[in-house]
């Protein structure tokens, strides 16, 4: 079996189309999966914060993390939302 509901971009496409999204419905009536492309989304998707293990190695990063942290004053007796304010920053 071979899947065909596939889409292939270049990295020229991609960047002139940066925020655009595939969605791949259900199939109905058939084996294939209908796939639909918005190249204009009206919302953008919120990406999860991920830590690069090769950030540590970089000379500012130490410097930018305690910049960050230390930003976001505190903001009363909420301690979730001072360390999540303080983990965006």
């Amino acid at each position: 079996m071979v899947r065909l509901d596939r889409v292939l971009v270049n990295w020229e496409w991609r960047r002139t189309f940066q925020h655009a999204t595939l969605s791949a419905l259900l199939p109905i009536s058939s084996d294939h999966t209908p796939l639909v492309l918005d190249v204009n989304p009206r919302g953008r998707r919120i990406k999860n914060f991920k830590f690069e293990a090769f950030w540590v190695d970089h000379a500012d990063c130490d410097t930018v993390i305690r910049r960050g942290w230390s930003s976001s004053g505190y903001t009363g007796s909420d301690h979730w939302k001072n360390m999540n304010r303080r983990m965006k920053n």
